[in-house]
């Protein structure tokens, strides 16, 4: 993917506009902020490109990016006028030759006869452009009808190869918010179509905020951008005096970059996961089961938070979960054989991804298998309170209570210290409250098996995970262990903006004592 923002004309001249003014403030000078845009996207949209527009303007703005080695596009404006107006602020920048063509993207009339007729105009001509239709916001008679369908069937009519949809994020989003997901549905087409982006976000009713204020539907749109083989810009569209007032100018352009490139970074590393998930899980999961089986003094990722232990010469399984994985019987199914032989099943706390309570009930006449004492009772499994100690032959688990959520949303849930051989592994499970104090055990230890978090929807948005990372590196120095194990990553059932993967362990990592992150599919010897 290409990422791109959107800047105003007024920016390039002599007087810019007290927006425009606070951005180039806050990097230095005009200098510094094209060097970082230079540095950070491959793509600058200038607007709002008029028939009044100074073609000498739209020649320098162009100029400027260029310079930098940024991709031109351009919003316009389509007005009921001749071919020949709209073009004319053009002339000098096509005599140029500084680009081969360009992108430029327009709103609809409100007539559809009227827009039909002026894009096959601009279209007749053999200027060096190509159009992109955007979606637009039920906010008056002259948008009213032309959300993502009527732009996609617009396109579809008119069927010239260099006129594609512009998605705009935001605009979509206002009316699914505001009137409900019939006002302005999104066909297949569209997205198909889709040569250009406008992403922003819907904050208190309004459009065009930073990323990190309010909405994006961010993970939607581009899964299926990416599926429709979308080759264009994701172009950032943010309009700095509707929140100057509220959000630094510089910050929430950095910011909103960050976040965009993250979203598209961890839907990587979702699609992946989920693929192997999917396809793949059969295989993965008897690789674990084969390594940890032959391999005394091993552990073993069958899911993001599931576990094979193999030791003392006893296997145990920790919180195996089939629950909402595509094709969930068949891998519970895989499971129940997998386990058959082990000693014994261990399940923390009652959420899906640590229990699967058909699991333990098939599992529970052919091993012994544990469940905290809270939890409702199931035909023939055991049941633990914190400070109980079960052992494995010489393999000990001591059961805590362990802090899995912040303030009153509390989650019951027992960590446990796992000791053999003079050896000790911790694990509190899912902590979110990064207090060591609430964990009854002193370091040092041998591994700290630590579930990575965050900051709840917040892996998106490194400002808001700073103050997490401090707390979550101080909680696991606290023990002194000798290596620290992340696990919970990449859980495909996740929004990308609650999901944990190798991105933010390359955050933690710094701040850790021999940093160890597995993933499904992943062996360790402890």
């Amino acid at each position: 993917m290409r990422y791109g923002c959107t800047l105003p004309l007024d920016l390039f001249t002599p007087t810019p506009s007290e927006t425009s003014a606070a951005l180039i403030k806050g990097f230095g000078d005009t200098d510094a902020l094209f060097a970082w845009l230079g540095d950070n996207l491959d793509g600058i949209e200038l607007g709002t490109v008029r028939t009044t527009t100074d073609p000498e303007l739209l020649l320098h703005a162009v100029s400027v990016c260029r310079t930098r080695g940024l991709t031109v596009t351009i919003h316009g404006v389509l007005a009921k006028e001749d071919a020949d107006s709209f073009f004319a602020p053009y002339l000098p920048l096509f005599a140029a030759g500084l680009q081969d063509s360009y992108k430029i993207t327009l709103h609809p009339l409100k007539e559809a006869s009227d827009t039909r007729d002026m894009l096959r105009a601009l279209l007749a001509t053999d200027h060096p452009v190509t159009f992109t239709l955007e979606n637009q916001r039920n906010r008056s008679a002259e948008t009213a009808g032309w959300g993502c369908a009527p732009v996609a069937a617009m396109v579809e009519e008119i069927g010239d190869r260099r006129l594609g949809t512009c998605l705009d994020f935001g605009h979509q989003l206002s009316n699914f918010r505001k009137f409900g997901p019939q006002q302005d549905p999104i066909p297949q087409a569209f997205y198909a179509l889709a040569g250009h982006t406008h992403i922003h976000s819907y904050y208190n009713g309004t459009t065009h905020f930073p990323l990190h204020a309010g909405e994006t539907l961010l993970e939607e749109h581009i899964a299926a951008l990416r599926q429709a083989g979308y080759t264009g810009i994701l172009n950032l569209e943010l309009h700095a005096e509707r929140y100057y007032k509220e959000f630094a100018v510089k910050e929430a352009l950095e910011r909103s970059i960050a976040i965009l490139k993250d979203g598209v970074t961890q839907l990587v590393y979702k699609e992946k996961a989920h693929a192997t998930y999917r396809d793949r899980f059969p295989e993965t999961l008897a690789h674990v089961a084969d390594f940890v089986g032959k391999t005394e003094g091993s552990l073993g990722l069958i899911g993001p938070a599931g576990y094979l232990l193999h030791l003392g010469g006893k296997k145990i399984a920790i919180d195996p979960s089939a629950c909402h994985f595509p094709g969930e019987e068949e891998k519970r199914e895989a499971l129940f054989h997998t386990l058959l032989d082990y000693d014994g099943v261990i399940c923390t706390h009652f959420h899906f991804d640590h229990y699967d309570g058909a699991l333990l009930t098939r599992l529970a006449p052919h091993l012994p298998c544990y469940v905290p004492a809270y939890m409702p009772p199931l035909p023939g499994v055991n049941r633990v309170n914190a400070g109980d100690r079960l052992t494995f032959g010489e393999v000990a688990f001591t059961f805590f209570d362990s802090p899995h959520s912040r303030g009153e949303n509390k989650v019951e849930e027992l960590g446990f210290l796992l000791e053999y051989d003079g050896r000790r592994h911790l694990f509190p499970v899912d902590v979110r409250t990064y207090d060591p104090a609430a964990i009854p055990v002193a370091g040092p230890v041998d591994t700290l098996i630590s579930h990575l978090w965050l900051g709840r929807v917040q892996a998106l948005d490194r400002v808001a995970e700073a103050d997490y990372i401090a707390d979550f590196s101080a909680f696991a120095g606290a023990f002194a262990p000798k290596r620290t194990i992340l696990g919970h990553l990449c859980d495909s059932r996740r929004t990308i903006t609650d999901m944990w993967s190798p991105l933010h362990v390359e955050r933690v990592a710094p701040y850790l004592t021999n940093p160890t992150p597995l993933q499904f599919g992943d062996t360790i010897t402890l």
